[in-house]
């Protein structure tokens, strides 16, 4: 209201350098139908839940951004401190107001634009978050659906969502290491370590990166190369005399897979799914063996 550039919940101006920050990218973004654009850090530009425009030195002289910034209908925002039932903001907006973005050019005037919208919670880099959105979304930003909590009061997650550490290459290449849970940090292409682990144990993040590690888990059939620890951890099998995934990032190999009954994708567990053997039982599911279906009549339920 005065101009200023908030520094978060609970900072300091005692802090050395507080209102330091350098001034080198335009920032831009659409926020409950208004675009906005301003000069100033990246780190205020993600403050403001805006985005970066590349090869840009100022916005325009009317203050408009110097870019077209895609926007869409964003169900759930907070504006102010009520939550509206749908607005117009670009993604990084709607994220940062705590909204589910419906995708680019979507628009709050067609029906249905908002579905059922349930508690979707995580943490990122040390923070946890929590925002109302769909399955479909929750799963985008990387968070935990629960389908049986509707609200994320104080924007805080009503109940626990486990955390540990998240090794990823940070921009020198180097494995770098912070607080993240098993689905947000899956989301940073990161490696997760497990439950309550710390960035403080000793060489957390240092893992051979030897076999090439293949699964298929509730449908969906991934592939990475990592340690054998880290197959392991995520469910998945060892390709033997494969020294890497396609080049569109699939499996060098066949992996078998069928019925999984009783799996817990996310916190709830699924009556049936397709899913490798090793992928099932990491899931705490029954697996019903190679080749079987979910449709047929005679799976376990």
């Amino acid at each position: 209201d005065v101009g200023g550039r908030y520094q978060g919940d609970d900072t300091s101006c005692d802090t050395a350098d507080i209102c330091v920050e350098d001034t080198d990218v335009v920032c831009c973004g659409v926020f409950n139908d208004d675009e906005f654009c301003f000069e100033g850090s990246e780190q205020a530009c993600a403050r403001e839940g805006g985005r970066i425009i590349t090869d840009a030195n100022e916005c325009t002289v009317n203050g408009e951004c110097p870019a077209t910034v895609q926007s869409g209908a964003c169900c759930g925002p907070i504006i102010g401190d009520v939550r509206r039932e749908c607005g117009t903001f670009s993604r990084e907006a709607c994220r940062s107001s705590s909204g589910s973005y419906q995708g680019d050019g979507t628009s709050c005037a067609s029906a249905n634009v908002c579905p059922d919208l349930r508690a979707c919670c995580g943490v990122f880099n040390g923070d946890p978050f929590c925002i109302r959105t769909s399955g479909e979304h929750c799963a985008r930003e990387g968070g935990r659906f629960f389908e049986n909590l509707q609200e994320c009061p104080q924007d805080s997650c009503p109940t626990t969502v486990a955390a540990g550490a998240c090794c990823a290459p940070d921009i020198s290449g180097a494995p770098a290491c912070a607080l993240f849970s098993r689905e947000a940090c899956s989301d940073v292409g990161g490696r997760y370590q497990g439950d309550d682990t710390s960035c403080d144990a000793t060489d957390i993040c240092v893992e051979d990166t030897d076999v090439v590690c293949c699964g298929v888990f509730n449908n969906d059939e991934f592939c990475f190369e990592g340690s054998e620890q880290a197959c392991a951890r995520e469910g998945g099998r060892i390709i033997p005399d494969a020294n890497e995934c396609t080049v569109n990032g699939k499996c060098p190999a066949t992996v078998q897979k069928g019925a999984c009954c009783g799996a817990i994708v996310g916190d709830v567990r699924r009556e049936c799914g397709t899913f490798s053997r090793e992928a099932c039982r990491s899931a705490s599911g029954s697996y019903q063996g190679d080749g079987t279906s979910c449709d047929s009549a005679n799976v376990q339920r």
